[in-house]
């Protein structure tokens, strides 16, 4: 791609897979930056909505692909959106990731089942993160709101308990 180029649109698929205690499962990766220094970033399950596909049916392939974890989200509607503009494969893109919320009974192991190599070489690891942890954290997060959006989840989520 020549500097000229614009970017190319993308539509992505993202999960907040969040634990028992209202923790989220962020994975931790590597990647050059616009083919400048290599960084590291921490990010939702998710990616890439294939042409034939829903934004949902993206969304449990994602999950699973990149996690080993199976989740229905065929029935939910996304929670929030977020845009950015990021640099892989010698391309660059304008993503509007989609992300959906699947609480769940556990915080499973996590072992991918079907990474692509970009994801391979990428991936660091894995970390389950709760919103103060988020909060407090100098790393890079994406989406940048993630604690805010994780924080509003967990409150809606208590308010709707039965006491």
């Amino acid at each position: 791609m020549t500097d000229s180029a614009p970017p190319i649109p993308r539509i992505g698929a993202r999960v907040l897979l969040i634990d028992p205690v209202g923790r989220v499962l962020l994975i931790h990766e590597h990647f050059d930056y616009f083919g400048q220094e290599r960084r590291t970033h921490w990010i939702t399950p998710g990616g890439g909505v294939e042409a034939d596909e829903t934004l949902q049916q993206a969304a449990a392939r994602e999950v699973f692909e990149e996690t080993g974890i199976v989740v229905e989200v065929a029935a939910l509607a996304p929670v929030h959106q977020s845009r950015r503009i990021w640099s892989g494969g010698g391309n660059v893109y304008d993503q509007v990731d989609h992300f959906f919320v699947v609480t769940l009974d556990a915080a499973p192991a996590v072992v991918a089942a079907s990474p692509t190599p970009a994801e391979v070489e990428a991936v660091i690891g894995y970390r389950w993160w709760s919103a103060a942890e988020l909060s407090a954290t100098q790393e890079r997060l994406l989406p940048p709101d993630i604690a805010d959006l994780l924080a509003g989840i967990n409150s809606e989520a208590a308010s709707n308990q039965v006491t």
